[in-house]
């Protein structure tokens, strides 16, 4: 057969099957109509995609604003507006799903999920000022994204309401704390929970169909816990243990670190870590551990599974953590210019030697 060098048109191939009798002519006209429908569809410009999801995302901010100046700004009216939002959202988004797509699609789809977003935080907000607590945030969250969980089954909207939620009953066992629990240890086994998910539901050969939202959620919420705890301005409640207990936590991110390299181990290499290399990872871990380095542990944790699961929104996750983390955990050490100096002279070396030893381990290997 010769090869075809020549551009051939739909329509031309068609109506060669129609001459050869292998297509009739109403069937040749459906194929024709859909191609040309879902070229239509797909030959929008991605600038105009763009546009048209920033002009959604205005529209829905301006119009929900406007709603609340007409009602005035008390607790009653946002909860009031929120619902309203919300459900209008929901609506729109279920009817613009069926859609030929194109610019106005995304516009009407963009325009629902960010009212739907909109609402969630109006009502979240509202019931919080009513409650008097950071809880009621945290509750009417719940309720909202257990709503919108099964009346608009998508993705994005489940990880980012997983995240809210999380995030919303971090920043609550901070700041305001659980009745006749330390809000330390909360805290702290809350981190370790959201830990548990993330290794769990990405290790795991078949994961229930619920948990990867929450995963994605709970991986971001890590990353913004581990950048709240370690910045300049929370820093010292946290190596104190106002926040979180810090052996605690760090000894858990160490488990999970063990727990996901040996699970990518198994997956590339067929066998899981033994001898020499889970003695290194394990004492490895363990000065990590003893340094309170919860957040590189979690960066660790993040690089590993996304890396192993081929998964770029984790390995962005642990690529932005590990130097923001570093940078804050450089910052917050009390010492002085020649310790700080003499630490980072000892970690290039420690760095140089894993190189030089799996380096060694691969020729060995090969040979």
């Amino acid at each position: 057969m010769e090869a075809i060098n020549r551009p051939v048109t739909f329509k031309a191939l068609t109506g060669e099957l129609v001459a050869r009798g292998l297509l009739d002519t109403e069937a040749a006209a459906g194929v024709d109509d859909a191609a040309t429908a879902l070229f239509a569809r797909s030959s929008t410009p991605w600038y105009i995609t763009l546009l048209s999801g920033m002009g959604a995302v205005l529209a829905s901010i301006f119009f929900s604003g406007f709603a609340a100046m007409l009602t005035g700004a008390d607790e009653l009216s946002m909860v009031i507006i929120g619902v309203v939002a919300l459900l209008a959202g929901t609506g729109a988004f279920r009817s613009a799903k069926g859609g030929d797509g194109g610019a106005g699609r995304v516009f009407v789809s963009t325009f629902a999920f960010s009212l739907v977003i909109i609402g969630k935080l109006m009502i979240a907000g509202g019931v919080a000022e009513i409650a008097d607590s950071s809880w009621g945030f945290t509750f009417a969250l719940v309720a909202t994204s257990a709503f919108t969980w099964f009346a608009c089954p998508v993705f994005a909207d489940r990880a980012f309401s997983s995240l809210a939620v999380l995030v919303s009953a971090q920043m609550s066992l901070h700041f305001d704390f659980w009745h006749g629990v330390p809000a330390n240890i909360a805290a702290s086994l809350f981190v370790i929970a959201q830990a548990a998910v993330v290794v769990g539901a990405f290790t795991s050969r078949k994961a229930i169909w619920w948990s990867m939202p929450v995963a994605y959620g709970a991986a971001c919420s890590l990353f913004i816990e581990m950048i709240i705890v370690s910045s300049p301005l929370y820093g010292r409640s946290f190596w104190d243990g106002t926040m979180l207990i810090p052996h605690l936590v760090s000894v858990a991110m160490a488990a999970g670190v063990y727990v996901s390299a040996s699970w990518a181990s198994a997956r590339s290499n067929g066998k899981h870590l033994r001898g020499t290399d889970s003695a290194f990872l394990a004492f490895g871990l363990l000065l990590l551990a003893l340094f309170k380095a919860h957040g590189v542990l979690v960066a660790i944790v993040l690089l590993v599974l996304g890396h192993g699961n081929r998964d770029k929104v984790l390995t962005g996750l642990g690529l932005a953590l590990l130097p923001l983390y570093l940078w804050f955990y450089y910052y917050s050490l009390e010492l002085t210019l020649l310790e700080k100096s003499g630490v980072l002279v000892f970690s290039g070396i420690v760095l140089l030697a894993g190189k030089l030893y799996i380096g060694l381990r691969e020729r060995h290997g090969n040979g």
